[in-house]
């Protein structure tokens, strides 16, 4: 029994250190999850940003609303009423995007900045296998990060061309038939792009969700907590 003696005891070592490992790994395991709240915070907020930017949701500005009128092709429309629509919709774009526009970059760093954190801090955790999913977040987290800010970048040159077709349509004095061989170029232009930003967000949203998974999947094997969000989108509204 002296080598059951000394085998029990081993056992008990083992667990101690194994008990003390996981108590070291909970500290660096909450800064990792601070940095993940971080990191969907600082998304989100950008999220919300573009929310107010968009064709299909509010319009607090009247820009979208003045836009599409400068567009209508009803012929109760008259040439003078979408002049002074283009107008209108070009005025408050000169005012209101910069201010959006800047709200985004500084956003999109943030969101860099979060992401290397999460690096930092899942590099901090001592379980080999709890490491490698951490790390494995922060890869997501990158390439959401990727994604939205050449989302950015697609949703910025859209908004140029937008303005410099509203431009063409008071050149034209609002008639659409002469502004059209103007328009035709930069209306091609601006669908590729639009392609093109759907399918940044579509590879965002897959990454966003990888992201989640490989969270949970974390949560799961360590009991991880979790930090409540400050900054909700639409969608994470409708969840809670």
């Amino acid at each position: 029994p002296r080598g059951r003696s000394m085998l029990l005891a081993l056992v008990v070592l083992l667990a101690g250190c194994s008990a003390d490992l996981f108590d070291r790994d909970r500290e660096a395991l909450n800064r990792f999850s601070h940095s993940y709240t971080e990191f969907r915070d600082a998304g989100a907020t950008v999220e919300v940003v573009w929310q107010f930017m968009q064709p299909d949701g509010d319009d607090p500005t009247g820009f979208w609303t003045a836009y599409k009128g400068a567009f209508d092709i009803d012929r109760s429309t008259s040439n003078a009423r979408r002049r002074a629509l283009a107008t209108s919709a070009i005025s408050t774009y000169d005012i209101w995007l910069p201010t959006h526009l800047e709200a985004c970059a500084e956003g999109i760093e943030k969101l860099d900045n979060t992401v290397q954190r999460l690096f930092e801090t899942a590099n901090g955790i001592y379980n080999k296998e709890y490491r490698a999913d951490a790390v494995q977040v922060a890869k997501y987290a990158r390439e959401v990060h990727s994604a939205v800010a050449l989302g950015q970048s697609l949703k910025e040159r859209r908004w140029r061309l937008q303005r410099l077709q509203l431009d063409q349509i008071v050149q034209a004095d609002g008639n659409l038939a002469v502004a059209f061989p103007s328009l035709k170029s930069g209306m091609d232009e601006t669908l590729k792009v639009v392609s093109e930003i759907q399918a940044a967000s579509t590879r965002s949203n897959k990454a966003m969700q990888e992201l989640k998974d490989t969270f949970s999947s974390l949560r799961g094997k360590t009991n991880l907590t979790v930090y409540p969000l400050n900054v909700k989108t639409e969608g994470e509204k409708t969840k809670h």
